[in-house]
């Protein structure tokens, strides 16, 4: 279920500047360049993407989707640069293998124990409850 973004109402476009175009954040937004002192040239700031969604529309959708994946994947890159260590040292340095064996295998070990045993989730946002209401006392025939 995705929630709209409240910027553009969910289209992806900004339109909430004067006569329909973009507003100045949206169409700032537009004109930054991935290239640090570089601005881009606009013509037009009708029908720009949303400076706050980015264009999609929805925002929750890939938070909690980026929540979700984050965690494997450092887990995965850990257990990755845990190997690889271990095969350089292996190569290299021929003291103190079981020291630094032992110390990168529990590190391997509780991060994958942490991160794939399923018992872990997402923080729940918490929920505001009303108040159930009683009805008004009604006489009984």
């Amino acid at each position: 279920m995705a929630i709209e973004c409240r910027h553009c109402d969910g289209t992806g476009t900004c339109s909430n500047g004067e006569n329909g175009n973009s507003c100045d954040s949206c169409a700032e937004k537009a004109r930054e360049s991935s290239f640090p002192f570089l601005k881009k040239k606009i013509v037009s700031t009708k029908g720009l993407p949303c400076g706050s969604c980015q264009g999609y529309g929805d925002v929750e959708g890939r938070v909690w989707h980026l929540q979700s994946v984050i965690g494997p994947a450092l887990g995965l890159i850990i257990v990755v640069l845990v190997l690889v260590i271990v095969l350089v040292i292996a190569m290299t340095n021929p003291t103190h293998h079981a020291e630094i064996l032992t110390l990168l295998g529990t590190l391997a070990g509780s991060v994958v124990g942490f991160y794939f045993r399923g018992r872990h989730s997402l923080p729940k946002v918490p929920q505001a409850r009303t108040p159930k209401l009683k009805p008004p006392n009604s006489p009984t025939p």
